[in-house]
């Protein structure tokens, strides 16, 4: 973990602080720390942040410990808060703990100890969290940007999610109007629906299987649909990926085969058709 960091601490007691900055700057030589014991410094810091963590007490003489954590919370929501106080009560731990504080140490000569673990758990969990977060927003626009169809459904066929090239592959005027269709109802054929769930159910990878396909306006267009199977310890279908329409801009055409569905080896895929990639849920 990266120890370099930025921590405000806010305690009316001055010898407090002491012993706090002491204890954690031996632990984090290049620690820096902010500290305030009044309303006036603690404004300017507020000013001056965001900070990394914060460290409060609970009982300051200038302001309220739960006041403090709202303003904290909603100025960062994730910046990490530790109360090190005194004496707390388990009701008022609770409810600290409900308005987002991430720890709390009590300054008795024991478990005051325990600070600068309870630092660096909050700072690395704070850190995983952002991480998860980018990533997340990583997928999102790879998602939502993509020049492919991709979307998210349940194995029943209600769709979770879609981006934009799949509404309009599949013809729909927005990806709000195929969030409310059913994958099924895209198959031209019910009989091709059921072949690629049983070729899910018994494991099989399926690529390029071109298929008919019926798009939102009720025109049918030719789709190659790749199915790989995901399954969870018991056995139940949790993903399922892939379709390229062979015709996108409508239209009844046949494959390019001249045969009305047929099976194809894999990696023989066609460079220009927009694709659907599909992932189902349990």
């Amino acid at each position: 973990m990266d120890d370099r960091f930025r921590i405000l601490l806010v305690d009316d007691n001055p010898d407090d602080r002491v012993l706090i900055c002491r204890a954690l700057t031996r632990e984090f030589p290049e620690l820096a720390i902010v500290e305030v014991g009044d309303p006036v410094t603690l404004a300017r810091a507020l000013e001056s942040g965001p900070f990394d963590l914060v460290i409060t007490d609970y009982g300051l003489g200038f302001t309220d410990g739960f006041a403090l954590l709202d303003s904290l919370k909603a100025r960062w929501p994730d910046c990490p808060v530790i109360l090190c106080t005194g004496t707390l009560s388990e009701e008022i731990a609770v409810e600290a703990l409900r308005k987002g504080l991430d720890d709390y140490v009590l300054k008795d000569p024991r478990r005051f100890m325990r600070l600068p673990a309870a630092v660096r758990t909050a700072i690395d969990h704070a850190r995983q969290r952002a991480a998860a977060r980018a990533a997340e927003r990583r997928y999102h626009e790879l998602f939502d940007g993509a020049p492919v169809g991709l979307s998210r459904c349940l194995p029943d066929g209600r769709v979770l999610a879609a981006n934009a090239a799949a509404a309009r592959i599949t013809g729909f005027p927005s990806v709000a109007a195929l969030l409310d269709a059913s994958v099924a109802d895209l198959y031209a054929d019910a009989s091709d629906r059921a072949r690629v769930i049983g070729a899910l159910e018994r494991g099989e990878t399926l690529q390029d299987l071109e298929i008919q396909g019926r798009r939102q306006d009720g025109v049918l267009i030719w789709v190659s649909v790749n199915v790989r199977p995901m399954k969870d310890a018991a056995g139940h279908i949790l993903t399922t990926s892939g379709a390229s329409p062979t015709s996108p801009s409508g239209g009844s055409s046949s494959p390019s085969s001249g045969r009305r569905r047929r099976w194809k080896p894999s990696g023989c895929s066609r460079v220009g058709w927009p694709t659907i990639s599909t992932t189902c849920s349990p």
